[in-house]
């Protein structure tokens, strides 16, 4: 067995224990109240997760790739800064037609996608011409029309983080009408069976600069609503998490998925809610009842984690962007704690130690947020996010916000376990979390855990429906634990892209909260000759088993280190890379986590 990267506690709870002191209380009470109350007046209990959706029969064979995070010209922000792509046209590029790039010159994927979501800001949806209108000018224009702009973009930033929306730009009739074309166009584009639209949109709350912001995605079934839900309706998640339990009561099925927590100052993942009060139990599910997903890696860096909170994880300093935007550009000092994905499993944790409950109970996607358009995830052929960075020279020589454009990542990809490409089997296998994230190349990875596994277990020519059969798929949790299992086995399988990079090793990332703090471990379980493989695969068991503590297991995948995007533009330029920049980068996949809910913490 490979020894693990050994650390140290990384999350002591004395930053949270006021917090799991008070949901420790609260889940005391609930219980003598429940105690003692009779039949009639038992206090209400907490709501239950969703359950996952059955499969009517067989299991999901195939992994799908795609991108839950496009932007258009019907985002405000896009279209200020030169997109004029329409919605067409993020459909024609994700199906691997050539589009017109907002750069002057056409730009084509190498690979089709086998889904998309057009997720244009919800906030003056549709209404990006007003920005710039007449009545408007005296308080946007300058006689220089890139000052005009450029005031625009700040104006339009102050109205949504304020939540207030500037008079002139408001034509509710205009929106709704935007809405339907959404939709419609997004109909119109569907073709089960080879090529799957899901309806979508973002919600943009982003309260003193620090992004809250998460993209809301509709599954099929009922006729959806009337309009997007935006931060000019309300600021608050809870409010847009009632708004989408109210959809689900006219058997509409939606999820929201949050991103960029990396840019949230500790805010996305803080184990408190708008208010600043500790989560309860019924907070803490209601969180993880709507929002089942997380995207961890984009253009505006990846989420998993930082070297701050993982100093020992030697993996941990990837592509990281930390800083939240501010209207004069960013701010680099941010909190890390409450800002990534790996610190909030392990706070979700400790609270489902506490009170039973965990909010951060998400799978893990990747996606673009592109807004022109298009998923710009080939390092050797990227085309910028759509905002000044749309060539190499910009990105590298003249752009005005050069120092966060050479910041941004060629990322990401969403991927999903399904039987098949359509918008039922697409949503489900979101719905279920069975999903995992790629930097962009088409990895395909597999990740069940179970009690039984042996070292035989991946030899076997059906082992994958034994996995199903026997245990848990990623996105899944433990079954309950029998006197005589000793500790949980995972089956990880790992394919590389068959036109990408070699396979470098295989992780496994382990957290855990016991006796008062919560931890993390990094175990390497199979790792490849230096040129890479083009698969990798281990049974692993948990040396460090610990069947009293709340644990999560996910798989971080690598590739061997290939050149960065910017490299391939200093190629191009004939200039050498930027010192400042890392010449190579290892592209890598993470799986949806894993969980342990440990006895006592079952209430």
């Amino acid at each position: 067995m490979p020894a693990p990267h050994r650390r140290r506690p990384t999350r002591p709870l004395a930053t949270i224990a006021p917090i799991l002191l008070v949901l420790a209380c609260l889940a005391r009470e609930s219980g003598e109240a429940a105690h003692e109350a009779t039949a009639d007046t038992a206090p209400e209990a907490p709501e239950a997760a969703a359950p996952l959706p059955p499969r009517s029969s067989g299991y999901p064979t195939t992994a799908y790739y795609g991108d839950l995070h496009v932007h258009t010209a019907l985002s405000a922000d896009a279209w200020l800064m030169g997109t004029r792509a329409p919605l067409e046209d993020a459909y024609r590029y994700a199906k691997g037609e050539p589009i017109d790039h907002v750069s002057g010159t056409p730009i084509q994927a190498r690979r089709a996608l086998d889904f998309l979501a057009v997720t244009d800001h919800a906030e003056y949806l549709g209404l990006q011409e007003r920005l710039l209108a007449p009545a408007s000018a005296s308080v946007l224009v300058d006689a220089d029309v890139s000052a005009g702009l450029s005031q625009a973009f700040a104006r339009l930033a102050l109205t949504i983080r304020a939540a207030r929306p500037h008079p002139d730009w408001v034509d509710e009739e205009r929106a709704r009408d935007t809405w339907r074309e959404t939709i419609e166009t997004a109909d119109r584009h569907d073709a089960p069976g080879r090529f799957t639209t899901l309806v979508g949109f973002e919600w943009s709350a982003s309260p003193e600069g620090r992004n809250l912001h998460r993209n809301v995605i509709f599954g099929p079934g009922a006729e959806l609503p009337a309009r997007p839900f935006s931060v000019f309706d309300s600021p608050r998640p809870e409010d847009l998490w009632s708004w989408m339990e109210s959809q689900r009561e006219r058997g509409v099925r939606v999820l929201a998925i949050p991103h960029n927590s990396n840019l949230s100052d500790g805010a996305m993942f803080a184990p408190i809610d708008s208010d600043g009060r500790p989560l309860d139990a019924i907070q803490a599910a209601r969180r993880a009842r709507n929002e089942p997903l997380v995207e961890v890696t984009q253009i505006k860096g990846t989420s998993e984690t930082h070297p701050v909170l993982s100093p020992g994880d030697e993996f941990a300093d990837f592509e990281i962007w930390s800083s939240k935007v501010s209207i004069d550009g960013v701010d680099p000092d941010v909190e890390a704690a409450g800002s990534y994905v790996r610190d909030a499993l392990r706070v979700g944790r400790a609270m489902q130690a506490a009170a039973g409950a965990d909010p951060f109970r998400f799978g893990l996607i990747g996606s673009t947020d592109s807004h022109s358009a298009s998923s710009p995830v080939e390092e050797d052929d990227y085309s910028g996010k759509g905002v000044q960075d749309t060539s190499a020279r910009l990105r590298l020589e003249t752009s005005p916000m050069i120092d966060a454009v050479q910041r941004w990542s060629a990322s990401g990809l969403a991927a999903v376990w399904a039987r098949a490409n359509t918008r039922a089997e697409i949503f489900a296998a979101l719905e279920r979390k069975e999903t995992f994230a790629t930097t962009g190349p088409r990895i395909a990875l597999r990740f069940f855990a179970g009690w039984r596994f042996d070292a035989g277990s991946l030899e076997r020519t059906d082992w994958i429906d034994r996995a199903y059969a026997a245990g848990v798929p990623m996105g899944g949790t433990l079954p309950e634990r029998s006197g005589r299992d000793r500790a949980p086995a995972f089956l990880v399988s790992a394919l590389k892209d068959p036109i990408g990079a070699g396979l470098d090793r295989v992780q496994i990332v382990k957290g855990w909260s016991a006796e008062g703090e919560t931890q993390e471990r990094v175990y390497d379980v199979a790792r490849a000759p230096d040129e890479g493989a083009s698969s990798l695969s281990a049974v692993w068991t948990d040396p460090d088993f610990d069947p009293g503590a709340a644990a999560f297991y996910y798989v971080r995948v690598l590739e061997v280190p290939t050149p960065r995007w910017s490299t391939h533009d200093a190629r191009v330029l004939g200039i050498p890379p930027p010192a400042h920049l890392p010449r190579t980068i290892q592209e890598r996949a993470f799986s949806s986590p894993i969980w342990y809910d440990a006895p006592q913490a079952r209430r």
